[in-house]
Order: C-alpha cells, then sequence, then structure tokens
C-alpha cells in the first residue's frame, strides 16, 4: 500500500524508512531498500526488497559519499529528479496499526525466532493508547490521510547497543585495581555486523495477547566491488559486481558482540554475499562531470525481490548506450543496501587503434601518472566501427519517420500554453501566510586537487540531534532560515487552491496548441492521475479540462498536497505545465501518538505484499 504525504513526498506505512526527520515538522524520509535498475525500466515503482534495508554504524569514521557524481537514486526527490547517494547511518520504521492498543512494545532483536535466545538487544519505544487507523475518523476506505503517514524520527535505531562493560576503544585500563568502576564503563557502542530486527509487539488490553510481528535490518559496514566488466559487446556491456556483509557464526550466536569485537576477533564471522543494490554508470571527462548518463539494468535470474546471485555470489547487470568508447572515459559505480559505495571506478579508452587494429583500454587511477594506468583489456576497433554505421543507419530512419508523421498528424508546432479559468476555478492568489520557512542553503570553498583551479564549491551539510532533527550547519554555526519570495512564488506556481468548508473545489484550465490526443494529467512528482473530463476544439487545436474533486479524496494513493503538477503530455512529450499550492490541512489540537496503521497488525516485510493495491 502508498501513499503520499502533505508534501507529495510518498510513503509506505508498516515499512523501513531512510532520511532525517522527527519534531519541527521535519520530514524527510524515503521508503528504504526500494528495488533500482528494474528490467521493465520503471523509475516510479516504490516496490521495496527488504534484504536490502540495512544501514552501516561506523559513525564519523565513514565517509558519507564516494566523491562519484553519476548515481541516481529512485525515488525521485521532490524536485522530480533522481536522489544523489548518500550514506545510510540508520533506518526509520512507520509502525501500521490497525486497532487501537493498550500497550506497544518496539525493540530491536537478534533473531526473528522466539524461543531461540531471542535477546531485546535495545528498546527503542515503549508506548500506552495506541491510536489505531480504524478507530480514527481522519481516514476512511479511500485510504489513510496523507497526515497520517508522517515518520517519526523518534524510532529511528542508529546502529548503537549499550554495552554494561564498554570502554573507550583502545583505552587502557585504570591501573587502580579497587574502585572496579574505574575498570568498567558502560557505553553505548556500535554493534557488530549481522542480520536483526525490528520487533513489534501490541497487545488490545492486558487480558489479550501480544501480537509480533518483525521487520529485518542488516548492519553492513562492508563496501561492495567492482569484479569486472564485459566489453566484448559495446551495446550490451556486462558489470559484474559482488556485496558482501558479515554474520556471526553459528557457534556465537547467542553472544553479544560488538564492532570492537569483530575487529579482534574476526574468526567468529562468516563473510555473506548479499545482492547489491544499485549499480550505475556514465561517460565522464577527466574531472568526472557526467558526460552522458547511461543505462544500466539488471541482468541476472529472476527480478524484483527474486532476484537471484549468480554462483559466486556477484549481481550482474547490463550497460547500454555507450556507443563509440574510442577516446572515451567510462565510470561505473555500484552500492549496496547501506549506500556503502565502491572506489571511484573510470575506465579510459585509447583514441586510436594500435597496428593490430585494436583499442586498448586502462583502469584511470587519479593519484597517478597516466604511464602508469593498469591495462585491463583491449576491443577490436571494427566493433566501434560497427556501431558509427548503426547510428548513421539510425538517423537516416529517425528523419523519414519525422518527415512521415509530418504528412499525417496536423502540426502543432507553436508553443503550448496552459490558462486558468479565474471566474470559475477556486484558486485564489498567493498572500504572505502561503510561503514557506526553508533553511537556506549554504556554500564554502573546498581544495579538490581534480579541479584545475584546485578549488569546487560545496553546499554545507548539516547536523541533527538524536532524533534526526537538523540542529546546525556541519561546521557547528547556527541555521539560517529564509522565506520564499512572494514574486519568486508567483512566477512559478499559479496560486493556491481554496476549497469550500467541506472540502469541494473545481479547477477549469485549457490548453492551446496540442493535438487531438493530447492527454492532461494532475499529480506531483511522484505519481499522476489522468483527468478524464477534456473536451477538444479541432479548429482552434485546444483542449478544455474540468476538474472536479475534494481536498480530502485520495485517488489510487494520491492525495492533494504540497505543489501540485497540472500538466498536458502530447506526443508523449510535456507540452505545458503549471502548478498549484494545496492548502495546509487544518491541524488537531490533541495529542497524537507515533502509531497509526490500516491493516490487522504490522506488516512482516518479509510476508507482505508491498506493491501498490
Amino acid at each position: 500500500m502508498e501513499g503520499y504525504d502533505d508534501d507529495g513526498k510518498p510513503k509506505i506505512p508498516g515499512t523501513l524508512n531512510k532520511g532525517i526527520g522527527g519534531e519541527h515538522g521535519i520530514d524527510k524520509f524515503n521508503p528504504a531498500g526500494v528495488i533500482q535498475n528494474r528490467k521493465d525500466k520503471n523509475t516510479t515503482s516504490l516496490d521495496q526488497n527488504p534484504e536490502l534495508f540495512a544501514f552501516n554504524n561506523e559513525g564519523i569514521n565513514a565517509p558519507s559519499s564516494s566523491g562519484s557524481k553519476i548515481a541516481k537514486i529512485y525515488p525521485l526527490d521532490s524536485n522530480g529528479n533522481p536522489q544523489d547517494a548518500q550514506l545510510e547511518r540508520g533506518l526509520t520504521p512507520s509502525p501500521l496499526v490497525l486497532r487501537s492498543a493498550e500497550e506497544g512494545l518496539i525493540s530491536i532483536v537478534n533473531t526473528n525466532k522466539e524461543g531461540e535466545n531471542q535477546i531485546d538487544l535495545k528498546v527503542i519505544s515503549r508506548e500506552h493508547f495506541i491510536k489505531g487507523i480504524l478507530n480514527s475518523k481522519r481516514n476512511d476506505a479511500k485510504g489513510i490521510k496523507s497526515s497520517k503517514l508522517k515518520v517519526w524520527g523518534d524510532l529511528k535505531w542508529d546502529g548503537l547497543i549499550y554495552n554494561p562493560r564498554g570502554r573507550e576503544e583502545n583505552a587502557p585500563e585504570s591501573k587502580d585495581t579497587k574502585d572496579p568502576a574505574t575498570r568498567i564503563r558502560g557505553q553505548f557502542e556500535p554493534i557488530a555486523e549481522g542480520q536483526y530486527f525490528y520487533k513489534f509487539k501490541y497487545r488490545l488490553t492486558k487480558d489479550y495477547p501480544w501480537q509480533v510481528s518483525y521487520i529485518p535490518v542488516k548492519i553492513d559496514n562492508t563496501a561492495p566491488k567492482i569484479v569486472s566488466i564485459d566489453f566484448s559487446n559495446p551495446e550490451k556491456i556486462k558489470l559484474i559486481t559482488k556485496d558482501t556483509y558479515h554474520k556471526v557464526k553459528e557457534q556465537y550466536k547467542n553472544e553479544t558482540l560488538f564492532a570492537r569485537d569483530q575487529k579482534e576477533h574476526p574468526e567468529k564471522f562468516d563473510e555473506i554475499a548479499n545482492e547489491v543494490w544499485y549499480a550505475g554508470a556514465a561517460l565522464v571527462n577527466e574531472d568526472g562531470e557526467v558526460e552522458k548518463n547511461l543505462e544500466v539494468t539488471y541482468a541476472g535470474e529472476g527480478q524484483g525481490r527474486n532476484r537471484k546471485l549468480d554462483k559466486d555470489g556477484n549481481t550482474i547487470y547490463e550497460i547500454k548506450g555507450a556507443g563509440d568508447l574510442r577516446g572515451k572515459i567510462i565510470e561505473v559505480i555500484a552500492l549496496d543496501g547501506s549506500s556503502n559505495f565502491t572506489k571511484i571506478h573510470r575506465i579510459k579508452f585509447a583514441d586510436h587503434a594500435d597496428e593490430k587494429g585494436m583499442i586498448s583500454y586502462y583502469l584511470v587511477d587519479p593519484d597517478q601518472d597516466s604511464s602508469k594506468y593498469q591495462k585491463l583489456g583491449e576491443i577490436a576497433e571494427s566493433k566501434f566501427k560497427h556501431l558509427e554505421n548503426r547510428k548513421e543507419d539510425s538517423l537516416k530512419k529517425d528523419a523519414t519517420e519525422v518527415e512521415h508523421h509530418q504528412d499525417n498528424e496536423e502540426a502543432t508546432e507553436e508553443k503550448s500554453s496552459f490558462t486558468i479559468n479565474k471566474d470559475i476555478s477556486t484558486i485564489r492568489d498567493f498572500e504572505s501566510k502561503d510561503l514557506k520557512k526553508l533553511i537556506k542553503k549554504k556554500f564554502r570553498e573546498v581544495d579538490d586537487f581534480t579541479s584545475e583551479t584546485g578549488k569546487r564549491t560545496e553546499e554545507y551539510d548539516y547536523k541533527y540531534d538524536d532524533k534526526g532533527n537538523i540542529i546546525a550547519y556541519d561546521d557547528g554555526s547556527a541555521l539560517e532560515y529564509e522565506t520564499e519570495k512572494l514574486d519568486e512564488i508567483k512566477s512559478k506556481i499559479y496560486g493556491v487552491l481554496s476549497p469550500s468548508k467541506d472540502g469541494h473545489f473545481e479547477i477549469l484550465g485549457k490548453i492551446s496548441n496540442v493535438s487531438k490526443s493530447a492527454k492532461v494529467y494532475y499529480g506531483n512528482n511522484y505519481k499522476s492521475i489522468e483527468i478524464k473530463t477534456t473536451k477538444y476544439d479541432s479548429h482552434s487545436k485546444t483542449m478544455t479540462f474540468d476538474l472536479y474533486a475534494n481536498i480530502n479524496d485520495i485517488v489510487d494513493g494520491l492525495a492533494f498536497a504540497g505543489d501540485m503538477r497540472f500538466f498536458v503530455k502530447d506526443d508523449d512529450q510535456i507540452k505545458a505545465e503549471t502548478k498549484i499550492r494545496m492548502p495546509e490541512k487544518n491541524k488537531e489540537t490533541k495529542t497524537e501518538y507515533p502509531y497509526a496503521s490500516s491493516y490487522g497488525n504490522v506488516i512482516e516485510l518479509g510476508e507482505g505484499d508491498l506493491s501498490k493495491k
């Protein structure tokens, strides 16, 4: 089951989420483990694989990003663009509870099997009087209201548990043996890599048994690897990747082991192969700037949650669209479920063939002179010449098809325009109260040996508290805020929806210079719904649409929230677009508890169906 929050971001109740958020209305969470590089090339699906629910708990010792500029992750961000890859340092559940319960307990455990020496490693939350979805008037048969889809940052686990015998790593024991307190100092420490579980327990009253469910979560601090790249067919380049994590051996499963134990006793752990989450490829220049993003799809057995590793534990991908690689640099990257990333992997092809007609290619090392680059292989130049001929034939075919299309279709070459009927539509002009307060972006110059100037500009990152709330810029300086500028917003967004008291509204609009086959949609950057009530005038090449709905409606999982897009597609291209800001919902003053749900229990993601219902 999928939904969208008040800002139009996709949400899946009853799952794990990556990102940050918590108090002060901050919710920058996305569903974790969303399947990437799909064979069907679907970039809007929120299908998840629980095997990829993982994060890195090395803290500041692990870099947050790879430095590569080619990784583009789904779901899309708030601007409709793929997201950059950032190391995951914790995951946050969004529990889904149907009926109200007197008691609820969320904890981290070492196994999802009751009675097999299950240990509560950490209690995340203990709550009373949890309000369920069926007991809330704010939800109906159409779905959960967008305001109930908020993810609560205080349920986040950062991979730390309490070690009563903890001591700062590498710190010597005190010589004072009289006072045990000088030798034993409890503290929270990173737990060792392995498979753990969120455990959810709810019961109606003390007279009822506990209902229990689990969601798997891995601690994975081990980066994936690029095993090999096969260029024998330049049209379908084969990329072989491998990811692993470490799991405690069976004979030590009843011990609670920490990251320091893993370093000191690696013999207690097995290395386990796991699926790579994402692979990307692009043609880049000498500085790693993207010149062309390439299509990368999963090419192994199975698909979705049923993908299979090969006999060596590898995940296989196929790269298309590279074309003639002579004189080019191709960069590839792979990420696991924690967004641990491979080292920057660039391969440079020679400009010309040798006397044998072969093009050599080399592994680029930014820290070495080009004369010391490692040669990886060679490919016959004739294969690239074959691609040149194919490209010329394709261009001729495209030109013929365009001419044929122009002969058989009414010309709509003039620019399309979007017009809203102000007299009929329930839309008002922007006012100061409609402007949003945003954290101001700050930038700085940093050293960069790959740049011609030796410098590059980067955006400040943020510091967060234990609940995931932004508290300062990463250099410790206080946050600065800015309010949207009225003139700028008016130039980007048409106006603010002004529904009636019971939520009804109407939007009447017209699009000029489109064909009869054009279609009008409304939605956000993640999902759109076709507006069926349209009328076309062939004489003026104008399409009129009329949307009559209720602000509280949820249509196919899409709520009227945030800045909604209204756009027309003609010949499979967006011809015109405008945006309308949805009003903020009335906020209830009564206390809300952070456990809201819509099914009879917490969905266990190893068994539940996460596809849209």
